[in-house]
């Protein structure tokens, strides 16, 4: 087909491809259903279990079944789009709530994806490239079939969207003149539908927007209509856009542009060290080479070998289409395919992902899953036009291909995902049950837990069993979550930690005077009954600071600042911390003090991670209140914040003396505020 005479088809994009797909249903129905079992069996091998980022998927489509919310983005942020928990919410209505029910979204899309990948392959080289297309897509490398089966906000239906909006512009390359402005306003529909479910519809937007320019410019029927047809097909495809991304704009115009601020930031590697992190271990991860966070290979040579076989694909889809490349480069005349489109969507991915705050992330590529879109019909296009001038490279090329995908998933076990990690190399359990029988058992409604924890628990307990976030990370996505955080003290829930966590918790609670039970559960600790018998820390009174003095051994002067009663004002070393540092506040006569109140205002980033607490008696004599290993044990019950209070054992003190323990390169120490308590009573 020539783009000078087009083949006309009176059919819409819809009917050419059912059309097309009918012509081959046994074939098409035999990949969807190996598609379906290579994914099922990953899921059924890890028990369909969901990870916290998934878990919060189903709590949305909960919430919008329930009427509670219809939220337009992903809670938490605003930049991924409520489509997969909208769906979410369908399924969940119609089959119940169930990670099983969950998981069956994103593998919906993905057997799409496969029927799509046969459309591309059909139009890159036929029925039987379009065979071939569609079955290295129904058994990929294993990152594509472990994320076909997550719920995580929109990143297999991105990949159909990218799919479709191909497809459409290929309609676009070999359409009548008449019809060309409808295609592209369906193509902006498509491309401003994933602009709000997830920006990686951009990998698309820059191959689109360069083939059609191309062809506007080279295949329009009269030279003095180049710039008119130009004109209106951009007006098309951007009024499509705005329609198909209106849940985006429409939030945005509202609220400022939020979604824009939170896709900005600084990158922390730099465009070079990102693109050979690309071709040295993401390309290999995504073709199968190698695993996800792992840098060696699968088997000896298995990282070439999918180098090897990316290049070789490369460069034979540039000799085939050497004509509507060069064409292509240099704005000539010429039949531009989904090949092409296929190639600028590999360079664009690159590009883009390496200049971009995500591109230190090639040893986990998620972001560069669309990928695959120009991956398989340009795989199975090579291989289809070798066979008739070599079939030994051909061949060598399928097995190599279908090795890497195999061995990727099946070999040494399958390729499952590990657990998230919570603290100290220590994981999420993968089951749950034990431990949700004792919360249900016991009544119990809230807890404190881990992020990656708490909402699974959330999830798979429907929410019977609500938390609040103990430790990083600290993005607590659901507002009622959000709020119970600002209203309990640290020991009026339940915790639910690993058993490192729980070590550290155990000298915490100690430090505090805290009472607690502990249960071991579903390979956690869980710490409950938590109650502190000295009521006398509840009634606590702020001890006067008249008459007080306060000293330092650097910044002496600055010291008043600390003890003054305004957290605008600070003592600051001066110099980066070591431990020769000290602060103390000499009173004019003793006092039993059973707490301190550390403030740093405004200088949080100043905060000392490690310090010992020393009490003087009215005779002299010196005792240390509270050590290094239970100031950091506090630190971690209380999560790090800027604003603490310690509590002590009580103590008669006519001195407290904070020494610094730990060493800062640069930062120095300083302290907004020291407020020393005790009873109410004394």
């Amino acid at each position: 087909m020539s783009a000078q005479s087009p083949q006309i088809s009176p059919l819409s994009p819809a009917q050419s491809a059912l059309l097309i797909l009918r012509q081959d249903i046994g074939w098409i129905c035999l990949f969807v259903l190996l598609a379906l079992a290579v994914r099922v069996d990953f899921q059924w091998a890890n028990n369909f279990v969901v990870d916290a980022d998934e878990a919060i998927v189903g709590l949305m489509a909960k919430h919008i079944l329930e009427g509670r919310t219809f939220p337009v983005f992903y809670y938490g942020q605003h930049y991924m789009g409520s489509f997969e928990a909208i769906v979410a919410a369908i399924y969940r209505f119609l089959f119940g709530g169930s990670s099983v029910s969950l998981k069956a979204v994103p593998i919906s899309f993905s057997i799409v994806f496969v029927v799509l990948t046969y459309l591309a392959g059909h139009f890159a080289g036929g029925k039987y490239t379009a065979r071939l297309a569609a079955f290295l897509c129904a058994i990929p490398a294993a990152p594509l079939v472990v994320w076909s089966a997550k719920a995580r906000g929109g990143f297999i239906e991105i990949i159909c969207l990218g799919a479709i909006s191909f497809l459409l512009t290929h309609r676009v390359l070999n359409k009548p003149y008449n019809y060309r402005r409808t295609a592209l306003f369906w193509i902006g529909v498509v491309v401003g539908l994933g602009w709000w479910i997830n920006n990686q519809v951009v990998f698309f937007m820059a191959p689109i927007g360069l083939v059609l320019i191309h062809f506007f410019l080279t295949q329009s029927r009269f030279e003095t209509k180049r710039i008119a047809e130009l004109s209106k097909g951009f007006l098309s495809g951007m009024s499509g856009f705005l329609i198909g991304g209106a849940p985006f704009w429409l939030y945005n115009l509202k609220y400022e542009f939020a979604s824009f601020s939170q896709l900005s930031g600084p990158g922390t590697t730099s465009f070079t060290e990102n693109l050979g992190g690309f071709f040295s271990i993401a390309l290999p991860i995504l073709l199968g080479g190698k695993r996800f966070w792992e840098t060696e290979s699968i088997f000896t040579g298995s990282g070439s070998l999918a180098l090897g076989v990316f290049i070789t694909i490369i460069a034979g889809t540039l000799w085939f289409r050497r004509r509507e490349v060069l064409a292509l480069l240099t704005f000539r005349s010429a039949a531009i395919g989904i090949q092409e489109l296929c190639l600028l969507l590999i360079i664009s991915c690159a590009l883009i992902f390496c200049a971009s705050s995500f591109g230190y992330l090639y040893t986990a590529p998620r972001y560069l899953l669309p990928l695959y879109v120009g991956i398989f019909p340009l795989f199975a296009y090579v291989i289809a036009k070798s066979w008739s001038l070599n079939r030994v490279l051909s061949m060598f090329l399928l097995f190599g291909i279908l090795s890497l995908h195999l061995s990727s998933c099946y070999l040494g076990g399958r390729a499952l995902p590990g657990e998230p990690f919570v603290f100290r190399d220590q994981r999420v359990s993968k089951d749950h049950s034990e431990l949700i029988r004792w919360l249900s058992a016991n009544k119990i409604e809230w807890i404190r837990t881990n992020y990656w924890i708490g909402y699974r628990l959330a999830f798979e307990t429907d929410e019977q069993t609500k938390f609040v976030i103990f430790r990083e990370p600290h993005e607590q996505r659901v507002q009622e979550y959000r709020d119970k955080a600002k209203q309990i003290s640290p020991f009026d829930f339940p915790y639910v930690l690993t058993s490192a966590q729980a070590d550290v918790m155990r000298r915490a609670l100690g430090v505090s005077g805290v009472e607690f039970e502990e249960q071991r559960l579903s390979n956690y600790v869980v710490l409950y009954n938590l109650n502190r018998p000295d009521l006398e820390q509840a009634e606590l009174i702020e001890l006067s600071s008249v008459g007080a003095q306060a000293k330092a051994s650097h910044g002496d002067s600055l010291a008043h600042f600390a003890i003054d009663g305004d957290d605008q004002t600070r003592w600051g070393s001066g110099l980066p911390r070591n431990p020769k540092m000290t602060f103390k506040i000499n009173l004019p006569e003793p006092r039993r003090i059973t707490a301190i109140r550390i403030s740093m205002g405004q200088w949080c980033h100043d905060v000392a991670d490690d310090l010992e607490i020393v009490a003087k008696n009215k005779r002299g004599r010196r005792f240390t209140v509270m050590s290094n290993r239970d100031y950091q044990a506090l630190r971690f019950m209380y999560g790090e914040p800027c604003d603490f209070q310690i509590d002590l054992k009580p103590v008669r003190a006519k001195q407290i003396r904070i020494n610094h323990m730990g060493v800062h390169p640069t930062l120095d120490w300083s302290l907004a505020e020291v407020h020393l308590l005790s009873g109410k009573s004394h």
